[in-house]
């Protein structure tokens, strides 16, 4: 997918397409599709930049018994220092005009998926993370 909107829109519409089809219930592809916005969000934003609508992402993913595994590449620039941002939610204890708009995407993508690790390979970002997905009478279906 190109990281431009139409192309994190249209990424995020095949996803939950797909997971549709192998039976997994919309509150559970809401959640994957929650993390995977905030995180091609950002990829669009602080990896890309202005270049974002000609920027190749790379959504790759496998069901496991414990849910849905994915990785995430881009070509953009690497993480600060070379790690992911820690998800502390922004102060709320705040007047309201002086409210946050942005600063929960991090840590809405570490409260809702495990395993998170990042790496910098040469010139490509990449992001893997799991999300658990359902009951365990959910999970069964996966496992077939």
């Amino acid at each position: 997918m190109d990281a431009g909107s139409k192309g994190v829109r249209g990424a995020l519409e095949t996803l939950c397409e797909t997971l549709r089809t192998f039976e997994i219930d919309e509150e559970a592809t809401g959640t994957v599709g929650l993390v995977v916005a905030e995180v091609l969000n950002n990829i669009v934003e602080h990896a890309y930049g202005a270049l974002a609508t000609i920027a190749p992402v790379d959504i790759t993913g496998r069901l496991t018994a414990n849910g849905l595994c994915l990785r995430i590449t881009d070509r953009g620039r690497p993480m600060p220092g070379g790690k992911l941002p820690p998800g502390c939610i922004p102060a709320l204890d705040v007047e309201v005009p002086n409210l946050p708009e942005g600063g929960f995407g991090w840590f809405l993508i570490r409260d809702l998926a495990r395993d998170l690790v990042y790496q910098r390979v040469g010139e490509e970002n990449r992001l893997s993370l799991c999300i658990t997905l359902g009951s365990p009478s959910a999970r069964q279906k996966i496992r077939g």
